[in-house]
């Protein structure tokens, strides 16, 4: 991500554990005896991504679906919750809205308080709850 030459990036994860999704992807780590490549628990999370990538020029915002340890459910048939609601979110902003404020009004509130019902209904699991960071003015952006 840090290479890509766009001011403005959004990047979606929509899976289970996708606050951590990271954190099992191969990484490339600069030491004292050159590059090499790592697998497990080294990649930073979003806020730490999202940190060390802001070059001062890029507005980059992250949304998961879920904390590290949670898993991201369903909405039949509508696929992923996180992601049905945040479309959902974005329609009714109408581009109107800065990404943050679409968070926080349309999608977070609303995946955790669909997710309780879902886990009610299924006799048990986790409340899901989205993340959002930002660098730079990514808090800002609209889509």
């Amino acid at each position: 991500m840090a290479n890509l030459s766009a001011n403005r990036v959004v990047l979606l994860v929509d899976t289970c554990h996708a606050g951590g999704a990271a954190k099992s992807m191969p990484s490339a780590v600069v030491g004292p005896d050159g590059v090499s490549v790592r697998t497990g628990g080294i990649a930073p999370e979003p806020a730490r991504l999202a940190a060390g990538i802001d070059n001062g020029s890029r507005h980059l915002a992250i949304l998961a679906a879920s904390r590290a340890e949670e898993v991201s459910l369903e909405d039949a048939p509508h696929g992923g919750l996180f992601t049905s609601r945040l479309l959902r979110g974005l329609a009714a902003s109408k581009g109107e809205l800065p990404l943050v404020q679409v968070f926080t009004e349309h999608v977070q509130p609303v995946v955790m308080r669909d997710s309780e019902a879902i886990c009610r209904k299924a006799g048990g699991c986790k409340v899901q709850t989205p993340l959002f960071v930002y660098a730079g003015r990514g808090d800002m952006i609209r889509l």
